[in-house]
Formats: C-alpha cells, structure tokens, sequence
C-alpha cells in the first residue's frame, strides 16, 4: 500500500505598495494608485516523514516567481497539503502568483486546514468546544468548555437554592 505524501506548508506575503489619503477599513482604492502588488516573500514547507524544514525566498529583487517555480516542483508531489487557513489565503495566493506568472498550477488533491479544525474544536478563547444534546430541540449544539462550566455552575447554584 502506498502512503500518502503529506506536505506542511505556510507562505508569508509582503503589503501593497500605493498612495492613499487615509487608512483603515471599507476604503476604495483604485487599482492605477498600487505603487507595487503584494507579492509572496517566502514559502516555508516540510514532508510529514522528515525532520527538515526547508525555505524558499524570493530573490533580490523582491520577484516570487523563481521561489514559486521551485515550490510548485515539490507540491506537485504531494497527496495532501496542510497549512494553517491554507484554503483561504495561502493556497488562492500560491494560485494567483503563479497565474500572474505563468507558471502551472497544482492537480487537484485533498488539503487539510488547521484553521477549520481548530474552530470546529476550540472557541475564540482556545477552550475546548463540547457538544450538548438540547432537551428541548433534541439537538446538539456547540459550545466552549467555558460556557458549559458556567452552565453546569449556574445549573447547581439554582438546585442549592443560592
């Protein structure tokens, strides 16, 4: 049986570049005021199998496509990547740096995002999340470790009478 080629990943990107008035959220900024698009500085990556970490930077002249191509070489061996909210950022902006380039991207395959299992597990607060079957609905509703103690606690303190 063959098993499967894991790859850890995590890609850190640089800010755009431009000129506006203001800063903050909800703003338009047109696209002719980008001084420089935001581009992908380094790619960090690991095989499940292996100690080593390896990096990639772009090069001197703050260009990814050199540290991309190398990348897609060893993605493309993978049967699964997994990076932390990898499906949201990292993966689309691997996607859109190598379309601006040319350069082909991934096959399709399985990723896993610690991002979407760490929120289906934990709260904001990084208390476990516990599931617990409704008595009024009969369903089962998500909640943290916090909130059910404080449910359990309120729960005993009206049984005390307190």
């Amino acid at each position: 049986m063959n098993k499967k080629k894991r790859l850890f990943f995590d890609i850190e990107t640089s800010p755009n570049i431009g000129f506006f008035w203001q800063s903050g959220y909800k703003l338009n900024i047109p696209y002719t005021n980008i001084i420089k698009e935001r581009a992908i500085i380094c790619i960090c990556y690991k095989w499940a199998d292996d100690d080593k970490v390896y990096s990639l930077q772009w090069d001197k002249n703050q260009n990814d496509k050199s540290m991309l191509e190398k990348f897609m070489a060893v993605a493309n061996e993978a049967h699964e990547l997994v990076g932390h909210n990898g499906d949201r950022f990292d993966l689309p902006w691997i996607r859109t740096r190598c379309l601006f380039h040319g350069i082909s991207c991934f096959p399709t395959y399985a990723t896993i995002d610690t991002l979407k299992h760490s929120q289906t597990r934990y709260s904001a607060a990084g208390t476990p999340r516990i599931q617990l079957q409704c008595n009024d609905c009969h369903k089962y509703h998500t909640v943290a470790s916090r909130t059910y103690d404080a449910i359990i606690t309120k729960q005993f303190e009206g049984e005390r009478g307190e």
